[in-house]
């Protein structure tokens, strides 16, 4: 029985040298580890790249071309100028260029494709930020379930050193011969009994505790000591950090440049250009040789006419947008459904708590009463080992209502 009892005081001082962790530690661990966390750095290295890509539509651009030909027929005159020869042109032909073009101006379509890149790729970050929130809850949940198993073992050990205080009192009252050594098997099959409910509440904690570990990719180990979060409620917001209605503005965002994009890509575009070449016919086209020349000028592009394309698809995303609305107006009532649930719960826990104290108190003085009524002989030991597994029970039932209104209230703020 000494070496049961060596096993639990084992069990108990190993948060002694333990190493603390809270739960905002552990949300840290998802906002920098966690690979949906490394997605949000590459989105934004493509953005990077996506960006300086389209910044390259505003340099110049430059195209060389070279071709040799040969044609059925040519050029010539349907009549004869006298004193003059004139030379049948060649029907190979060839042709070597360099042109160079600049956009003077694009109509803002680049800045405004620049911008849209950037709507995109909000949309994407967002939606990693919604993925993120969803396994910070499942920590959330993990988290209080490895704090429950460890409130809960803690209550037991409690519960433990006093019977074992109690069976060494018993122990001196039987080999003094006034008490019964039945009574004291009793407290040892008691002790049995707690010890294999404590190593089994450790098990169960080391395997929550591994769970969390791979949900955060943290390093937590049975050592570790949970830290109950202290959290008072926040006030309401109208739900405008969720990440799911940051979510829905960032692709209304994105139909506003999506819009832009639309209204302006018809604008006139300015663009100069110069082309050098070389070839056999020039420019001069009755020069039967070969010559170099060039060629530069401005230029205007302007599509005035698209059958109110554009219209449509302004019309389109004009649609999306207000579906896009609706779906926050739902959102919004739905959170605000859970919210008066969580409410509800909160009041109800806030309640169990104070009838919690107060049975606390009265089964600690009725533990009292029955130890001293057990060690004048008036009461079994039975009897007061029932009195004893009410006050554990009391105690279990405060640590769990404890633990489960900090948990509302944390999922309360995380709801706004």
């Amino acid at each position: 029985m000494k070496r049961v009892f060596i096993v639990v005081m084992l069990l108990f001082p190993v948060s002694v040298f333990a190493q603390d962790i809270t739960l905002q530690e552990c949300f840290k661990y998802i906002d920098n580890n966690h690979p949906k966390a490394d997605k949000k750095v590459l989105l934004n290295k493509s953005l990077q790249s996506k960006v300086d890509l389209l910044k390259k539509n505003l340099l110049p651009q430059v195209n060389f071309e070279a071709k040799a030909t040969y044609q059925s027929d040519v050029v010539s005159f349907p009549f004869s100028i006298p004193n003059q020869n004139m030379e049948e042109l060649d029907k190979d032909q060839y042709k070597a260029s360099i042109e160079v073009a600049q956009i003077i101006y694009g109509g803002g379509i680049t800045k405004l494709a620049i911008e849209h890149e950037k709507s995109a790729t909000a949309v994407e970050q967002q939606q990693v930020e919604v993925s993120l929130y969803n396994i910070k809850k499942m920590v959330l949940q993990s988290f209080f379930s490895v704090l429950l198993l460890q409130q809960q073992k803690e209550v037991l050990i409690t519960i433990l050193e006093k019977i074992d205080s109690k069976k060494k009192q018993l122990n001196v009252a039987v080999e003094e011969g006034v008490a019964l050594s039945s009574e004291l098997n009793i407290l040892f099959v008691e002790i049995i009994k707690l010890n294999r409910q404590i190593n089994q509440l450790q098990k169960n904690r080391q395997s929550a505790i591994q769970v969390l570990s791979q949900l955060t990719g943290g390093e937590f180990d049975i050592k570790s000591n949970f830290i109950l979060p202290k959290t008072e409620l926040k006030n309401k917001n109208y739900f405008v950090n969720r990440p799911e209605m940051l979510l829905l503005d960032s692709r209304n965002n994105q139909i506003v440049s999506l819009k832009n994009i639309a209204e302006n890509k018809n604008n006139p575009k300015l663009f100069a250009f110069a082309n050098v070449g070389y070839g056999k016919p020039g420019i001069n086209m009755l020069l039967n040789e070969f010559d170099d020349y060039y060629i530069a000028g401005i230029g205007v592009s302007w599509k005035v006419w698209d059958w109110q394309k554009s219209k449509e698809e302004i019309k389109i995303l004009d649609l999306n947008s207000e579906i896009i609305k609706k779906e926050k107006e739902n959102m919004i009532k739905n959170f605000n459904i859970k919210l008066i649930q969580i409410e509800s719960e909160i009041e109800n826990l806030q309640n169990l708590l104070h009838d919690d104290r107060r049975i606390i108190s009265l089964q600690k003085e009725i533990v009292k009463t029955y130890s001293a009524k057990l060690d004048n002989g008036t009461i079994t030991m039975s009897e007061y080992i029932d009195r004893v597994n009410e006050e554990k029970q009391a105690n279990l039932n405060f640590k769990i209502h404890t633990l489960k209104l900090t948990k509302a209230k944390i999922d309360y703020n995380m709801n706004l």
